[in-house]
């Protein structure tokens, strides 16, 4: 009896396949890692953004509420203690000037102006906020802002109804938001301008 012997060719794989198999796999996890990293920071940074734009937009509304009840004034006249009582100027606004004269009521800031509850303030007069005044998300001190009064000039100085507003009567107010992300400092910017036009 004979036995012959068939010959099974088994198909696998070699240590170049496996070693070529295993790179194609760590490209392909690396770059949904590094996909969903980049989406990660994306949303971060876009969360911050809102939240720095939501503290903008709070600070302008206080202006716009004061100016609406007619509590601010724009001029440089004088004004006795018992005016102060019920109108301030709209520089009291601005953070550098928030201890001026006027701005401040028996040692305290007015309850208008956005500094009520803030005693923090950096050398560059940003105000520090507090997570409880902002989202939860955000620990303390991780937004700071700063709000500048200036005087217009006569190409910001617009015309309404075609009454020549007094530069005197006019401001430009600009906020700056920052914050610090892993990629470096962020900045948030809004500006805009008040006039004292129904008063002439």
């Amino acid at each position: 009896m004979s036995y012959s012997k068939n010959k099974i060719k088994l198909s696998s794989f070699g240590i170049i396949e496996a070693i070529i198999a295993s790179f194609i796999i760590v490209l392909m996890v690396s770059g949904a890692v590094a996909l969903s990293s980049a989406s990660l920071r994306t949303a971060l940074l876009g969360g911050s953004y809102l939240e720095a734009e939501h503290i903008a937009d709070s600070v302008m509304e206080q202006i716009v509420a004061s100016k609406s009840a007619g509590k601010l004034y724009f001029d440089s006249s004088p004004r006795t203690p018992v005016q102060l009582e019920s109108v301030f100027s709209i520089d009291c606004f601005d953070s550098a000037k928030r201890n001026k004269s006027g701005c401040l009521v028996r040692g305290a800031f007015r309850p208008e102006v956005p500094y009520v509850l803030t005693t923090e303030f950096d050398a560059d007069n940003f105000v520090k906020t507090k997570s409880k005044d902002i989202s939860p998300s955000y620990p303390d001190d991780y937004f700071s802002w700063r709000l500048k009064i200036n005087p217009s000039n006569s190409q910001n100085c617009k015309l309404v109804d075609d009454i020549a507003i007094p530069l005197e009567k006019c401001r430009f107010a600009e906020i700056e938001v920052k914050w610090t992300e892993s990629t470096g400092v962020k900045h948030y910017y809004l500006s805009q301008y008040f006039t004292d036009w129904n008063n002439q």
